[in-house]
């Protein structure tokens, strides 16, 4: 993911320009990424508290670069697919519960 969102930052923003390769910007996500690896990330955090997330903003920016540029990020899209599936299903599990909330009010009045 790192090496593909470098490659299409660097075709729409010229990146390449703040490290020496393409090599030292991985080496510099993996070292950010092991030095906060015990963190919870804000897109977990959302998840977590059934918020909608960022996915758009970061990996659905870098998606439609890509398709500005005529390149590819099929890790980015696929990233965004999967976080989308999820906010999807937390708003259908919340739609679910909140219909089965309303069914066991109707059939406690129906009892009444």
């Amino acid at each position: 993911v790192a090496r593909e969102t470098f490659a299409v930052s660097d075709a729409v923003l010229g990146v390449h320009n703040a490290f020496a390769s393409e090599e030292d910007a991985v080496a510099a996500v993996l070292r950010v990424s092991e030095m906060t690896q015990a963190n919870t990330s804000s897109m977990l955090t959302d998840i977590l508290k059934r918020k909608q997330t960022e996915i758009e903003s970061i990996n659905g920016w870098v998606c439609s670069m890509a398709k500005r540029r005529g390149c590819d990020a099929p890790l980015n899209q696929k990233l965004c697919e999967m976080i989308r599936n999820i906010e999807a299903s937390q708003e259908m599990n919340d739609c679910l519960h909140q219909l089965h909330s309303e069914v066991s009010t109707l059939k406690h009045v129906q009892e009444l």
